[in-house]
């Protein structure tokens, strides 16, 4: 089983819906826009570091969104063989504060899924993406 676990400093930027300009085009926020390039270039980098390779399906994510003094976004994605016995691994611990409110879980992970979708780590879609673990926290 490979896995590919990451840090991602700042603030986590949730998934937005498409916007429409006054010309009646739609647009993607600026915000939601450049946070996905950013997640996108920081696991380019951490896989040509690691000289990782491609991941194929079914894979399973592990995300923590902290928020407070020290925002981030800590990530792990996991390669299972289709057969495996994965044991789930909480990547935190239950003792921490959750955030509640908003951005909804569901879209900051969403941002994610697109974003490992843009950097070219999968060898498809992030439809690959079969289990998800995530947590909002305060730190």
């Amino acid at each position: 089983m490979k896995y590919l676990e990451l840090t991602i400093p700042g603030r986590p930027v949730p998934w937005a819906r498409a916007r429409r300009a006054r010309s009646g085009q739609s647009f993607t926020p600026e915000k939601q826009a450049g946070h996905r390039k950013d997640v996108a270039f920081e696991l380019r980098v951490e896989v040509k570091a690691s000289e990782f390779g491609t991941l194929r399906g079914p894979l399973y994510l592990q995300a923590l969104f902290v928020y407070g003094k020290e925002p981030g976004t800590w990530l792990r994605l996991v390669e299972m063989e289709e057969t495996a016995n994965l044991d789930l691994i909480m990547p935190f611990d239950l003792g921490e504060e959750f955030h509640v409110g908003r951005p909804d879980l569901d879209n900051l992970v969403k941002q994610i899924m697109e974003a490992i979708e843009d950097s070219g780590l999968l060898t498809g879609e992030d439809s690959q993406i079969s289990m998800v673990t995530a947590a909002k926290v305060k730190r």
